[in-house]
């Protein structure tokens, strides 16, 4: 049942009956209409601030506008001057056209002679054709001994591959040849290495040679003294004159001397050592011999021949001054290989 509309405006005051359904459905419509206000409530209110926001833009896009309005102002006057002085340019360039159009007239009048060079040119380009027919006719000719030497260039390639053959063992041998020049290098420098190495040890060697002469000098010296000390202490307690003693010094001298290494030096002894390093002078043969024990060391030895050289080289000092076995050689000689006449009694030196 509808709602009769037409009572209800005659008496509005006036109690009407309505079913419940129909109220239910105007409630629905009303809640509907209520939503519907609320909705567009907050699309008012959505509006009203995207109007503000469009409004802020506005301003931003006027202040905008009149800064690219002064902007543009700035770039008329810009143009302005550049718009003058292109055109000051295009003055320029058609002024400068203008003289060579004038330039063109001038060398159009003298047209007429560049014609009579080009029938010259035309001329010459017909000798140049006969010329060029010539060559052709020579090129045929040419053509045909080509022909007749690439014949002959096909035999020297095969004359070359066997030749090319010959090559790959000589470049072979080469090869070899170069790796031994390559180690004959490294061997040159390895002697050239061992030969300073032997210099330097060479010098070493000397060296050590003249402070070991050095030391035997002062030794030598110091012996000296000692020796005139013993002359003196002679001279008193066997009442024996100089003359007496370089007597027996020469009777020394005539006989074989020995001299025994200590380690550190040789000094004079009676007869031949049994043990050790020892130096005996022969004076008959006109030489030093060194001689050593089994039991002698290598570096012993090697320290005593040093010393036993410079002895050699220098003689043995007597009391008197004197030296003997200056300059005399030094043969190195084991103890088996003792001449047998150094080795009787000898005469008794005086200690």
């Amino acid at each position: 049942m509808e709602i009769d509309w037409a009572k209800i405006i005659e008496k509005p005051d006036a109690k009407h009956k309505v079913d419940g359904s129909i109220l239910l459905k105007y409630r629905t419509m009303t809640e509907k209409l209520n939503n519907e206000v609320d909705s567009l409530k907050k699309n008012n209110v959505e509006l009203e601030n995207q109007i503000k926001r469009q409004s802020q833009t506005i301003q931003n896009l006027k202040r905008e506008s009149a800064q690219q309005t002064e902007a543009a102002r700035s770039l008329e006057g810009e143009l302005q001057v550049i718009v003058g002085e292109k055109e000051k340019e295009f003055k320029k360039q058609i002024a400068s056209l203008q003289n060579e159009l004038e330039n063109a007239k001038k060398e159009a009048e003298s047209s007429s002679s560049l014609q009579n060079q080009l029938a010259e040119m035309q001329q010459t380009l017909a000798e140049y054709e006969k010329q060029l027919s010539e060559k052709v006719a020579k090129m045929a000719e040419l053509e045909g001994a080509n022909q007749e030497l690439s014949s002959k260039i096909t035999e020297l390639e095969g004359s070359l591959a066997e030749i090319s053959g010959t090559k790959n063992k000589f470049e072979e041998i080469q090869k070899a040849l170069d790796a031994k020049n390559s180690e004959v290098e490294q061997l040159n420098g390895k002697i050239q290495e061992l030969e300073k190495q032997q210099e330097q040890s060479a010098a070493d060697h000397k060296a050590k040679l003249e402070s070991l002469n050095e030391q035997q000098a002062q030794e030598l010296e110091a012996q000296k003294s000692t020796y005139d000390m013993q002359i003196k202490a002679l001279e008193n307690k066997y009442g024996m004159t100089k003359e007496a003693i370089l007597r027996a010094e020469k009777e020394m001298i005539e006989r074989v001397i020995f001299l025994r290494y200590t380690g550190a030096n040789f000094v004079m002894v009676r007869s031949k050592p049994d043990e050790g390093i020892s130096m005996i002078l022969d004076q008959q043969e006109g030489k030093w011999l060194m001689v050593w024990d089994a039991n002698a060391g290598f570096v012993e030895r090697r320290t005593a021949e040093r010393l036993a050289r410079s002895i050699a080289k220098a003689g043995w000092p007597l009391p008197s001054g004197a030296r003997v076995g200056l300059g005399f050689d030094l043969e190195m000689q084991g103890a088996q290989s003792v001449p047998g006449r150094l080795l009787r009694d000898q005469h008794e030196y005086m200690d």
